[in-house]
C-alpha cells in the first residue's frame, strides 16, 4: 500500500524554515501586457461607417479620423477643435473637401470663424 500524505500529520505542519521560504517566494506572476507604441484612434463603428459612406477618398477618411482623435484629446470645457493642416498632416484642399463632406453628412459641425483661418470643428456623436 502506498503511503498517504495524511498518514503522518507532522509532514503537514509548517516549520519556521518552511514558513520563511514561503514568505520569500513570490506567487505566480501575472502576464505583463506589452505597451504598444504610437497614436491610436478609437472611433464608434457607426460613426466610422457613416464617414466611409460620406467620404470619397482614403485621405478624407484619414482627415476624419484625425479630427475625431483631436476631438477626444481636447481640453475639458472646450466645445470645438481647430482643424489645422499641421495637426491633420494633409494638404489644404484635401482637408477642405473632407470637412465639407463630413459637414454635409452630418458628422461634424463647422463653427463660424474668420476667413483664411483653420476651421473650428465640433464632432457630432450619435
Amino acid at each position: 500500500m502506498n503511503p498517504d500524505a495524511f498518514d503522518n500529520l507532522n509532514n503537514l505542519r509548517l516549520t519556521l524554515e518552511r514558513g520563511a521560504q514561503a514568505k520569500n517566494q513570490k506567487g505566480p506572476s501575472k502576464p505583463t501586457r506589452r505597451k504598444l507604441k504610437g497614436d491610436f484612434v478609437i472611433v464608434p463603428v457607426p460613426w466610422l461607417y457613416e464617414a466611409c459612406d460620406v467620404l470619397s477618398s482614403s485621405r478624407g477618411l484619414f482627415v476624419a479620423l484625425q479630427i475625431y482623435r483631436l476631438w477626444h484629446m481636447r481640453k475639458p470645457g472646450t466645445d470645438y477643435v481647430v482643424a489645422s493642416n499641421q495637426k491633420l498632416g494633409v494638404l489644404k484642399d484635401v482637408k477642405r473637401r473632407a470637412i465639407a463632406s463630413l459637414r454635409e453628412g452630418g458628422l461634424i459641425e463647422v463653427l463660424p470663424g474668420a476667413e483664411n483661418r483653420s476651421p473650428k470643428v465640433r464632432v457630432i456623436e450619435r
